[in-house]
């Protein structure tokens, strides 16, 4: 916890994909799950380089 002080993990799970047109899945229903959990992690600081 020295090294990088704070850390918090925020999971996901079945996320849909991010579209850049929706209009496309109009006629489709909703666009498709991705399944698997994708965890954002994110620490105070990362530890210096020598």
């Amino acid at each position: 916890m020295t090294r990088y002080g704070a850390a918090n993990a925020l999971p996901w799970d079945r996320l849909h994909r991010r579209l850049t047109r929706r209009a496309a899945w109009l006629d489709h229903g909703d666009p498709p799950v991705l399944e698997g959990t994708l965890i954002r992690l994110t620490v105070r600081h990362l530890p210096r380089r020598p």
